[in-house]
């Protein structure tokens, strides 16, 4: 996969899951001043428990096993037709759904700390 293929992939599915995890009501402002940390575990709380994130978690769960069915079926073919010893395509699948993983881990944390800053922000 070329590199202007991987970044086009990446800016759809940040914006698809942006779309998923954040809330419609984001701007609810707290009703008590708090710290940093509180601010940051009800964001984090917002961010997973509204109807929304179902979504989200569809479209990693198809997403992932996309990806291992479209490696394995890479497989198949190669050792079916090539007439070359077989490979195994285990650790690269395996490699790019943990990448797939992380990087909506950190899209989500990144999302959360955001909106803590902009609360925390509002708060003061």
């Amino acid at each position: 996969m070329k590199l202007d293929e991987l970044v086009i992939l990446i800016l759809i599915y940040s914006g698809l899951m942006t779309f998923f995890i954040v809330p419609f009501d984001r701007n609810k402002p707290f009703e008590h001043p708090c710290s940093f940390s509180t601010l940051f575990r009800e964001n984090l709380m917002r961010l997973i428990f509204h109807k929304k994130t179902l979504f989200a978690v569809i479209l990693l769960i198809l997403l992932l096993t996309g990806i291992w069915f479209g490696f394995k079926q890479q497989e198949y073919h190669i050792n079916t037709h090539s007439g070359n010893p077989p490979i195994h395509t285990n650790t690269t699948a395996i490699f790019y759904i943990c990448g797939l993983f992380l990087y909506t881990i950190v899209l989500y944390l990144l999302l959360a700390l955001t909106t803590t800053f902009k609360a925390q922000k509002n708060n003061h």
